[in-house]
């Protein structure tokens, strides 16, 4: 059972049925949430530092006010969050986060910051990364297919193996990013140039 206004530490959550469940001004720090569903849930103002969510379902979480650092995604169903309700206090001050493995798709980032996190190997179809700070964020092995990017800034970030993507390098910042062949022959889509093979 999870409770507002409550700090825990070190606490390990397994196959909470969390749905649709309310929380407000809570704290967790280096827990563990194993096989909880956390879809359509409520949670407001509160903190997570260093937790683990493995295989959980978190779709159509709402998340005003919440803050999440060095907090680590694997394996989750992560479907449809506006993460730009969440409180982003800015690179520096926060630890970067990893999505590994998840579903991602129908979610925003619009603006958000997110320099240095992970999204690897996830389904991020239709997800809006416009605006967001993306610096050194690794897309290895992503599928970003109908994503959207505009004045996003993906400096040095990695899209190595990534697939199906759409960014427009005259209204993106990719300096120092790296791709694959043949898909960053996407970049010049943009340009409305004829590819010819020799």
């Amino acid at each position: 059972m999870i409770n507002s206004s409550t700090e825990y530490f070190e606490q390990t959550f397994c196959e909470l049925n969390n749905q649709q469940l309310e929380i407000s001004l809570s704290t967790f720090h280096d827990c563990v949430f194993d096989r909880c569903n956390f879809s359509e849930a409520i949670i407001n103002n509160s903190r997570f530092l260093n937790c683990k969510f493995i295989n959980c379902d978190l779709s159509l979480m709402k998340v005003p006010g919440s803050s999440f650092s060095g907090v680590h995604f694997s394996k989750c169903k992560i479907i449809g969050v506006n993460w730009v309700q969440a409180y982003w206090p800015g690179s520096g001050i926060w630890e970067p986060l990893e999505f590994s493995n998840c579903d991602l798709n129908h979610s925003t980032f619009l603006g958000v910051d997110l320099e240095g996190s992970k999204i690897n190997r996830c389904g991020a179809i239709n997800v809006d990364f416009r605006e967001a700070r993306l610096s050194n964020v690794d897309f290895s092995f992503t599928d970003l297919n109908e994503s959207l990017f505009h004045a996003t800034d993906l400096v040095s970030s990695d899209f190595s193996n990534a697939r199906n993507y759409e960014i427009d390098p005259t209204k993106n910042n990719i300096k120092h990013a790296k791709f694959s062949i043949p898909e960053v022959m996407s970049l010049l889509y943009s340009m409305e140039i004829e590819i010819r093979e020799t």
